[in-house]
């Protein structure tokens, strides 16, 4: 299967459920919020605009993001502490400017 660039805001909200999966498969007090939240989190993932675009209708679509968004959460798990503080620079600059921060 090709390799498909989705957008930033369509992978984080896919990090978010998955996370948000994992605390509620442990059974917290507050499985009403996390519930919510589920409910809230697969709602923007479903309705996102990249799914109207050709790249998005294409067969196995989502299955990718979910196979990509995986694979970035195991990389994660193996980052230094110092690399997660240059990651979330990253995403607080991407969050902030809506792109990449460039070397210049």
């Amino acid at each position: 299967m090709a390799h498909t660039t989705f957008p930033l805001d369509l992978i984080q909200a896919q990090h978010d459920w998955n996370r948000t999966y994992a605390a509620l498969e442990r059974r917290p007090l507050h499985t009403a919020a996390l519930r919510r939240r589920l409910q809230q989190l697969s709602a923007r993932l479903a309705s996102h605009p990249f799914w109207e675009t050709r790249a998005g209708r294409s067969p196995g679509a989502r299955v990718d993001l979910r196979r990509q968004v995986r694979e970035l959460e195991e990389a994660e798990d193996r980052l230094t502490e110092q690399q997660e503080r240059i990651l979330q620079c990253i995403r607080d600059w991407v969050a902030d400017h809506g792109e990449a921060p460039s070397m210049r």
